[in-house]
């Protein structure tokens, strides 16, 4: 199985708010090149991914986010619900 893309990534993160003003995070994901980010299908190096409140527009980093591991749990549980094991590469 390929990494998620940068379209996953955002479908990934839809519907969730800022912190600090309850603003939509909305994308697109913005990234850059960073050793700590996250695999990124069609990407060599890992990418550490933000998105922008609509609010206060604010940089969230998707990695920081107490979000992320909920989000990157319900990815691979959609995933295997559609019959396609997270753990085939």
């Amino acid at each position: 199985m390929s990494d998620p893309t940068l379209q996953d990534y955002e479908a990934m993160y839809a519907g969730l708010l800022c912190a600090w003003d309850r603003g939509e995070l909305r994308g697109p994901i913005n990234h850059y090149n960073h050793e700590g980010g996250v695999a990124v299908s069609g990407f060599e190096m890992r990418q550490w991914l933000s998105m922008q409140c609509v609010k206060c527009r604010y940089d969230w980093s998707l990695r920081k986010l107490p979000y992320l591991q909920e989000a990157m749990q319900r990815y691979w549980q959609e995933l295997s619900e559609n019959g396609l094991n997270p753990k085939e590469t």
